[in-house]
């Protein structure tokens, strides 16, 4: 008999009905947080997958045609019937492939609630948060880290989508590094990106709508490769931007930082 659980990241919940129990134990442990009792939007039936062609590693590919949504890899392969709500498929036993698969279908979910997933780091301080993007390295982390006051809502990937009365939300995920451990399930109300860039000083600077576009872009994860597709995310991007007030911030690792941040309101 299979395993049910459903899970709801940023207010959109799937139900999942695992025929590996194994699997099914190990989700409810790590994701603990965004376990839910929402109806769900979609139910998808993951077998077993018996069988890993190592030799045969494939990465993840999201494609969609008039048969629907296919998310598949070396480890999993699911048909999803997005009109109808539910789909099939099979999963290795492991919250590693499981994983991979949530980035994959959540990416494609999120464009129809004007959503979408960044490379990003982000606190919850002061009643709002702040959200912070950039490249490896350029220190999202860090400067999440560098103020005791600061709630840190995600340290790898947050989502950033609309809200029900058209206010932006970053929402936390469980996909998440080191420095948090563990995916905390919260939405706090976005009015500032900030863009970092590695330097030896403090410093903010407004960014351009388009320049914010076109580095916030680089930062998205997202699998499909159709020109459709990536028009639509550009599109649910340059909304979202619309709404935000877009820096480019230069800083040093010291608290200070944070003096310089809160001198904006």
């Amino acid at each position: 008999m299979a395993e049910t659980l459903r899970l709801a990241f940023a207010g959109i919940c799937v139900e999942y009905r695992l025929g590996d129990p194994d699997l099914a134990r190990m989700l409810r442990a790590e994701m603990g947080d965004f376990l839910s009792l929402l109806p769900p939007s979609l139910v998808l039936e993951l077998e077993p997958l018996e069988e890993i062609a190592v030799a045969g590693y494939q990465p993840l590919r999201v494609n969609e045609d008039g048969e629907g949504l296919l998310i598949e890899r070396h480890d999993q392969r699911c048909r999803i019937d997005l009109g109808r709500g539910c789909g099939e498929g099979v999963m290795a036993g492991n919250t590693y492939a499981f994983g991979t698969f949530l980035r994959g279908l959540y990416s494609r979910l999120l464009l129809d609630h004007q959503g979408l997933i960044l490379h990003a780091s982000a606190v919850q301080r002061r009643g709002r948060a702040h959200a912070f993007t950039g490249r490896t390295g350029s220190g999202k982390t860090t400067i999440a880290l560098l103020s005791p006051e600061n709630l840190l809502l995600t340290d790898e990937l947050v989502i950033l989508r609309r809200s029900a009365t058209g206010s932006v939300l970053a929402c936390g995920t469980p996909f998440v590094g080191e420095s948090l451990g563990r995916g905390i399930s919260r939405e706090e109300p976005l009015t500032r990106l900030f863009h970092l860039v590695q330097a030896e000083r403090n410093h903010l600077r407004p960014l351009p709508e388009q320049q914010a576009l076109r580095q916030a872009m680089g930062q998205v994860m997202f699998f499909q490769r159709s020109p459709a597709a990536i028009d639509r995310l550009l599109g649910v991007c340059q909304d979202l931007l619309a709404s935000l007030d877009n820096y480019e911030l230069e800083f040093l690792p010291h608290p200070s930082v944070w003096e310089m941040i809160d001198g904006l309101d």
